[in-house]
């Protein structure tokens, strides 16, 4: 039997099952607050880029009216073709109404997708690891029970 590393063994399994379970936190979160929010129309003033050597990095600002009061705060996700001026939809914590997520059920399905896969590459390197381990001790109590 080929000799595996401790890596690909035990720990990529471990921070894909860690991931897998965050991403889908970050899911079930993200859809907690569509169902808790209030939707309301806001309108992107500004998006600030950041550059890295190889990404960048987006801030974008809102500003919406509740209730006649007018709030401008940073919109935690940035969506591909978002631009200063667009009308979007976005949910607000009625407790804290700067508290805003956008409306954006591609990012949710993302977060689940993502973790879903993370979960199920876990199990299967896992079960990779353990079936083998499994067999090999059955088939050593079985050689000892002949002997």
């Amino acid at each position: 039997m080929p000799q595996k590393s401790l890596f690909s063994s035990f720990v990529l399994p471990l921070v894909l099952l860690l991931a897998g379970i965050f991403a889908i936190w970050l899911g079930v979160d993200y859809n907690d607050k569509r169902n808790t929010y209030i939707q309301t129309t806001a309108v992107i003033t500004n998006i600030y880029e950041e550059h890295y050597d190889d990404s960048t990095d987006y801030e974008v600002t809102v500003t919406y009216t509740i209730e006649d009061q007018q709030y401008t705060t940073i919109l935690g996700e940035y969506i591909t073709g978002f631009y200063v001026g667009e009308e979007i939809q976005i949910f607000y914590n009625p407790h804290d109404p700067t508290d805003v997520i956008a409306d954006s059920l591609f990012l949710l399905w993302v977060y689940w997708v993502l973790g879903g896969l993370m979960l199920l590459a876990s199990v299967f390197m896992s079960l990779r690891l353990i079936i083998p381990l499994i067999l090999f001790s059955r088939e050593g109590k079985a050689n000892k029970m002949y002997e």
